[in-house]
């Protein structure tokens, strides 16, 4: 296989693997732009006088400004990452295989190798690289002997050249390539299937999630099934780990909306629990209606979640926001804290405070518009438990569990302040609990009493639960609320994203104006899920896939184009017609190869006399090398570029050089660049003749 083919195929290989692992065209497409300035370069080189340091310069300062191309793309989401997020290690390992392909493109001077060996080197520590940020990738769409065959390549490609350089190329690759991609693969399957065999021999973890269970969405105009195991055991022990995964993104659509939410608590509410069935045993209020757009006399493609919130939000497209959730959140539909309406032909109000959807089968992914009666959601404050209730307070959310862990902590609560009883709760939790993701709960006594009265160690569930039952022994209305907090927010889309990690629970009261609103009592310490979200890019959101539930997004109005959004078209375009981008690129690629390869071959046979020597063949003749060890000797060592012509002429400057060395050079013009036939036999005349002269001027 040729050295140069080589260097081309490692980092399309790579390419080809980074599309198959993130679906974004941007490495591809990066990748056909290096190989064609390879190309360029390799050109212009043979043309342009320089040093080694020249020709390796040049294709770090291209492969360090691709790299930092993708790295930007991939930062902002424009890369259109539709799959798995590529690690930053994947990035760096194409960008040597970039390096590799642009060292060999740019041409050494003759008789030197070395350039070439660095960017050999180069494209195996890439194709590693790449190689290994491959195999720690999610996989999604393509199984692991799809991908990491492909992965591989780069790696085996290099490794093939510098160990089987005396092979054939087709032998080389059916024999060293492909069985050993195949090779490779079976080692990362093997290795991870021996991990997950033995993970529980080394690692114990517990079954239990803060995640509730899911139930199956009725069917529209039905009443979902009251034994659905919708109810919640609080769990007696804990060890949680988290994934990372994202569940949920929100997409506002005024900017006022994002920053609003940006800078203070988000609380994404997706169920509430409010019956104590035991100390351990939560269950959710049931309502089990069917919620329709039409039941307000209004087709409007809104459903009023709250009355009162008609009035707040006057149906204010500011206030709207779109949802972006896959199958297994329709039967626990997440919806900020204080949304009033959600904008869908109907809705099913499973219980207090707890929506789903009943989607068809095919429809994996979904996205539906809500609208918030304020900005950003307001916690609950001491002053707000002051004002006189109009309406009578429904008696569950009162409701404490029939056993002995009521009594204690009314005796507990009886000393709370009754100016101030929110902060006393919290101060009370902050000096006699501790939070926790690894706790046991001691037999014979049940988590809630464990968490107020033994060892004090809880996560979220804990306080909430703790939370809502001190509230109630004081006569305040609470339930608990499940969802997500904090979460990551994106300036650039608008976008918040919340992971498995950011799962949360809290207690939520119903104020005397009847609204409900959070009071948090969790610490915030770093393994708690964030409250307010961290500012960080995501990957572009592909709304593509999503099948729109409200039929309206207003988050596509007109905007005033710039160079992002053309780049976006740009990519959105590669995205859809990736195959025939590839082909086109490298179609342009072999046209451009073939055609410089011929203006170089013609270019050798026509060019000027000073000019044709920077096209020497790699391999120098015997008699040249041994004019140049004159050179040496007499103190004058070849310039990169020079000729030989002008070698020659320094020599007899220093030195009176014999009628071979004259004769050499003319030899070589003739038989190099005008076509005249090698002769061997005149070829070891000159190389003895040099070499006599030599040995006989250091014995002088």
């Amino acid at each position: 296989m040729n050295p140069r083919l080589s260097a081309l195929l490692a980092p399309l290989a790579a390419s080809v693997a980074g599309w198959m692992l993130s679906g974004s065209p941007v490495p591809m497409g990066l990748t056909l732009l290096v190989l064609l300035a390879s190309l360029a370069g390799g050109w212009v080189s043979t043309r342009l006088a320089g040093g080694e340091v020249a020709r390796i310069v040049s294709p770090i300062l291209i492969s360090l400004a691709a790299l930092w191309i993708e790295t930007r793309l991939f930062q902002d989401g424009r890369a259109l990452a539709i799959r798995a997020e590529m690690p930053w290690a994947f990035h760096g390992g194409l960008s040597l295989l970039w390096f590799a392909a642009l060292v060999s493109a740019f041409r050494p001077p003759s008789g030197r190798t070395v350039p070439f060996e660095i960017g050999a080197y180069a494209g195996v520590g890439g194709g590693l690289i790449v190689l290994g940020a491959s195999a720690a990738t999610i996989l999604y769409d393509f199984g692991p002997w799809e991908a990491h065959p492909v992965a591989a390549l780069p790696l085996m490609i290099w490794c093939a050249h510098l160990i089987f350089a005396g092979m054939p190329p087709i032998r080389r690759i059916a024999w060293v390539v492909l069985p050993g991609c195949l090779a490779l693969t079976a080692i990362i399957a093997g290795s991870s299937a021996a991990a997950s065999g033995l993970r529980h021999v080394f690692i114990h973890e517990d079954e239990g999630s803060l995640e509730l269970t899911t139930s199956r969405g009725p069917e529209i105009g039905s009443r979902g099934p009251l034994g659905d195991a919708a109810s919640r055991k609080l769990p007696r022990e804990a060890n949680l780990k988290f994934r990372g995964e994202v569940a949920v993104r929100i997409r506002a659509h005024a900017p006022s909306l994002y920053r609003t939410w940006s800078e203070a608590p988000l609380y994404l509410r997706t169920s509430t629990l409010a019956l104590f069935e035991s100390d351990e045993v939560i269950s959710p209020l049931r309502s089990g209606l069917w919620l329709y757009d039409g039941d307000d006399g209004r087709e409007d493609q809104r459903i009023d979640l709250d009355p009162a919130g008609r009035l707040i939000s006057n149906n204010d497209p500011s206030r709207r926001h779109t949802y972006f959730v896959d199958r297994l959140s329709l039967t626990h539909l997440p919806l900020i804290s204080n949304a009033v309406a959600i904008h869908a032909p109907s809705v099913y109000e499973f219980a207090d405070g707890w929506y789903q959807l009943s989607e068809a089968e095919e429809i994996q992914l979904l996205q539906y518009t809500a609208s918030v009666a304020a900005d950003a959601p307001t916690g609950i404050r001491a002053g707000d438990l002051k004002v006189p209730r109009t309406m009578e307070i429904p008696g569950v959310y009162l409701q404490m569990p029939p056993s002995p862990l009521s009594g204690k902590i009314r005796s507990i609560s009886a000393a709370f302040p009754a100016d101030d009883p929110l902060g006393a709760i919290r101060q009370f939790l902050a000096s006699q609990t501790s939070y926790s993701l690894h706790f046991n709960t001691p037999d014979g006594s049940s988590p809630i009493e464990a968490f107020l009265f033994g060892h004090g160690r809880g996560h979220c569930e804990h306080y909430a639960a703790a939370t809502v039952l001190m509230l109630r022994s004081l006569g305040i209305p609470s339930r608990i609320a499940y969802g997500f907090a904090g979460g990551i927010a994106d300036p650039g889309q608008r976008l918040f994203a919340f992971r498995d990690s950011d799962f949360h629970a809290w207690a939520e009261v119903l104020t005397p104006d009847h609204q409900w609103k959070v009071f948090d009592t969790t610490p915030r310490v770093p393994t708690a899920a964030s409250r307010v979200p961290s500012s960080q890019p995501l990957p572009l959101l592909e709304e593509l896939p999503y099948h729109d539930l409200s039929e309206f997004d207003e988050t596509r109005a007109a905007a005033g184009a710039d160079w992002s959004e053309l780049l976006l078209l740009a990519v959105e375009w590669l995205s859809r017609n990736f195959f025939l981008a590839s082909a086109l690129g490298l179609g342009l690629i072999g046209l451009l190869s073939w055609r410089l390869g011929k203006g170089s071959k013609g270019a050798a046979t026509h060019g000027a006399p000073g000019d044709v020597d920077r096209f020497t063949p790699p391999r120098t003749p015997g008699f040249l090398i041994a004019l140049e060890a004159i050179a040496t000797d007499a103190g004058i060592h070849r310039r990169s570029g020079q000729t030989w012509r002008e070698l020659l002429q320094r020599i007899s400057d220093r030195v009176c050089p014999p009628p071979a060395a004259a004769e050499a050079v003319r030899y070589h013009y003739r038989t190099t660049y005008v076509g005249t036939p090698r002769e061997e036999e005149t070829e070891s005349r000159l190389l003895e003749e040099l070499q006599a002269w030599s040995r006989e001027n250091r014995r002088d």
